[in-house]
């Protein structure tokens, strides 16, 4: 089979007080706060998190394909991939 690559950049950005207020407010899942702040990125790898310990949950299966498939995020076709957990990327100079 050929080998698998990613290729992407990203972009540091500040955190504003409008998404330390979601991050703050135990109703708003960490996912959702940091997809509203459009930084997907982290709202990839909070949902990612909660899939690899629930892998089985629907409500999670259904925010993970509806965030893959949100404007701004080119995954759309990765939900019917199969789930392996996260990864941890390290940074190189």
């Amino acid at each position: 089979s050929s080998p698998v690559y990613v290729n992407g950049w990203m972009q540091r950005v500040e955190s504003s007080p409008e998404l330390a207020d979601q991050l703050a407010d135990e109703t708003i899942s960490p996912d959702t706060a940091y997809a509203n702040a459009t930084i997907w990125y982290d709202a990839i790898s909070a949902i990612a998190s909660l899939r690899a310990d629930n892998s089985d949950d629907i409500e999670l299966v259904a925010r993970w394909n509806a965030l893959l498939a949100a404007e701004g995020v080119t995954l759309d076709d990765l939900p019917t991939a199969p789930f392996a957990g996260t990864v941890v990327l390290e940074a190189t100079e």
